[in-house]
């Protein structure tokens, strides 16, 4: 568990040590990435630093609400490419990694050695890619990225604007399924009832999830592929010949755990060079282990995890023979 306190006051410090504080989340961007990145852009401009957003994605691979967010952040932060920012560069910069913790899932991966001071803020298990520095504010029961940077904003007494909290509950309702996994006690829904009195509301994120339809019809085709193997896992491989997006992977498996099932799996081509694995489970069999199993850009939480493959000579058939074969009792939660 975060002490908020103590990291509200290392981060103070040594943002008021840096020349520039660059915010960048993970790749194939999402909308708790988007938003906890926005969320502590606001924080470092408090303390009156020059404060951007690093984003270097495939456009494709950013969903409909991440990039209606990102539009919208435009009008009032500094959202820059990885060339753009080389040109500005300073030895004495502060990045923050929003999102991740991985070295191989960020857009600077090329530079993160040029940092002297790396901060991470994150809710995903570690691993041997994780990216090392002394400043790991990790909280594996948070909801969401966006649940850790709107308690921090809360304890720095940052003047949260409605639009700000509009994001931050986005970011949040997307890793929560739409709040359908948040305890009355927990500490996420304390974070939410507190972003609704900052001049937001559950309706207002609402224009965030719609769906495109194109899109639904195309996740809603991998959910038509399932199978339904031994441990009650779904499974679903896509057709090697097709290329999904990231998003749409994601939320295939997501429909999926609607169903009696303990864990999902959507195997899917993002890429003529890449294969993506999107996990989620209900607690019985560990996701995030499963991930790391099958790649080194692999892994997560027990509950929701993804892997990425970019061998060229693995298909997704045979990506999805391996998953089956992955999916063992060793892998449950007792």
């Amino acid at each position: 568990m975060i002490q908020y306190k103590d990291f509200k006051n290392t981060l103070e410090e040594k943002i008021k040590e840096c020349e520039q504080v660059v915010i960048t989340p993970h790749i194939r961007i999402d909308m708790d990435a988007i938003a906890s990145s926005i969320g502590m852009a606001a924080i470092g401009r408090k303390y009156g630093k020059q404060s951007f957003i690093l984003l270097d994605d495939d456009p494709l691979h950013i969903e409909a609400g991440a990039r209606k967010i990102i539009e919208d952040a435009k009008k009032h932060y500094e959202i820059i490419s990885l060339s753009e920012y080389l040109k500005r560069k300073t030895d004495q910069d502060l990045l923050v990694m929003c999102d991740v913790n991985k070295k191989n899932m960020v857009s600077c991966e090329k530079i993160l050695s040029t940092f002297q001071n790396i901060f991470i803020i994150d809710h995903h298990s570690t691993d041997e890619n994780t990216v090392d520095t002394p400043f790991q504010f990790i909280d594996k029961t948070s909801s969401s990225a966006s649940e850790i940077v709107a308690q921090l904003s809360f304890v720095s007494n940052l003047k949260i604007t409605p639009k700000l909290a509009e994001f931050l509950l986005a970011g949040i309702a997307l890793d929560t399924q739409r709040f359908s996994k948040v305890p009355v006690d927990s500490a996420a829904f304390h974070v939410v009832y507190k972003l609704t009195k900052k001049g937001t509301s559950i309706e207002a994120i609402e224009p965030y999830f719609v769906e495109d339809y194109q899109s639904y019809r195309r996740w809603n085709g991998l959910v038509d592929k399932a199978e339904f193997q031994t441990f009650k896992a779904a499974i679903v491989v896509g057709d090697d010949k097709e290329i999904y997006t990231s998003v749409e992977i994601a939320k295939a498996a997501n429909c999926l755990l609607n169903f009696d099932v303990d864990a999902s799996f959507v195997v899917g081509r993002v890429a003529n060079d890449a294969i993506s694995i999107s996990a989620r489970s209900k607690g019985a069999i560990d996701a995030g282990t499963v991930m790391h199993d099958m790649s080194t850009q692999g892994g997560g939480s027990p509950i929701l995890a993804a892997a990425r493959i970019t061998d060229s000579t693995e298909t997704t058939e045979t990506v999805g023979t391996k998953l089956k074969q992955k999916i063992q009792p060793t892998f449950y939660i007792r």
